[in-house]
């Protein structure tokens, strides 16, 4: 039997007021860092709490794959949410379970 059940994206409204900012940001970062690189290139995203940076990164940007990654396992199946918005594109990767504070 097929489950109906969708998974809510959580919203922030921090991280939707400043994605704009920070993606000009990081659009000047990422034109000095990678010139005139032809591929795609992969960015870990730290923190990435509701998925929606990662989202609009995507979206704003063709030459980019990001894995999200977030230590709050409950944040994580609105990262996937977000993520799945991109499946098709796989500019968005499934999240990873990261906790930063821990050494191999």
């Amino acid at each position: 039997m097929a489950s109906n059940t969708r998974v809510a994206k959580m919203c922030a409204a921090a991280a939707t007021r400043n994605s704009g900012p920070i993606a000009e940001v990081l659009e000047m970062v990422l034109k000095d860092m990678l010139g005139d690189c032809h591929g795609p290139t992969k960015i870990l995203e730290i923190a990435s709490g509701t998925g929606q940076h990662a989202s609009y990164f995507a979206s704003r940007f063709q030459n980019i794959v990001i894995q999200p990654s977030e230590y709050d396992t409950c944040s994580l199946s609105s990262i996937a949410a977000y993520a799945a918005d991109h499946a098709t594109s796989g500019r968005v990767l499934p999240p990873l379970h990261i906790d930063v504070t821990k050494v191999r």
